[in-house]
């Protein structure tokens, strides 16, 4: 069972981020705040949300720093950065995108469009994770056939029945996956990640060939 979505709330307006809390809880999130750029380290230590939401309006360079360690900590280096700037902000954004931020939302906000939005990326974020988790597993069977290579003696029917079940997996995984829409480079990166899992178990089954023969 898939856990619920988690959104952490960036912002030292209090109102701002009840009302984006509120939001967000509507859509069956669950959300976190933090008021500045230390909180936000504290929470990540603890917590990894699947969208992280800054208000742009915070003072002095606090929205920056926030990204920058963001992007810094391993475990949210890949984690949607989505911005909130009101009208007269619209020329910092772009530095905002350069330091690492994906995307932004105008205040005031239409609620219909925002929860489309944030519908939409965790939509987006989930797909990146099943494709982190078919990566994961297609490493894994690499490293394991490195291992094998090395030693062909040792190369048995246990070992490449189990690599052939993984294997499987990932194969059948992606073929659920290409089942829905997704963007190209996702598509993409499915496509080459089942292309390579194939490519493994034809090696496999080329060994088992040999080593029999």
């Amino acid at each position: 069972m898939s856990r619920t979505p988690l959104i952490l709330i960036v912002g030292d307006e209090k109102f701002t981020c009840k009302m984006l809390k509120h939001q967000i809880q509507s859509l069956d999130c669950d959300t976190l705040i933090a008021s500045n750029c230390a909180d936000t380290l504290i929470l990540l230590e603890q917590h990894t949300p699947e969208l992280i939401l800054i208000d742009a309006m915070m003072p002095g360079s606090n929205s920056m720093d926030v990204i920058t360690a963001v992007r810094k900590n391993s475990s949210t280096t890949d984690t949607f950065i989505m911005m909130i700037s009101d009208s007269e902000q619209q020329m910092i954004v772009a530095d905002f995108l350069e330091s690492g931020a994906d995307d932004f939302l105008l205040t005031p906000l239409d609620t219909g469009l925002f929860k489309f939005r944030i519908s939409n990326i965790l939509t987006i974020a989930k797909q990146h994770q099943q494709v982190l988790l078919l990566q994961r597993q297609l490493t894994e069977c690499q490293l394991k056939l490195q291992r094998a290579e090395t030693g062909r003696a040792e190369f048995c029917q246990t070992l490449a029945h189990d690599l052939n079940n993984v294997l499987t997996g990932i194969l059948m995984g992606g073929e659920v996956m290409l089942m829905n829409n997704h963007s190209e480079e996702t598509t993409a990166g499915i496509n080459e990640i089942m292309e390579a899992a194939r490519e493994i178990a034809a090696l496999i089954q080329q060994r088992k060939e040999n080593h029999l023969a």
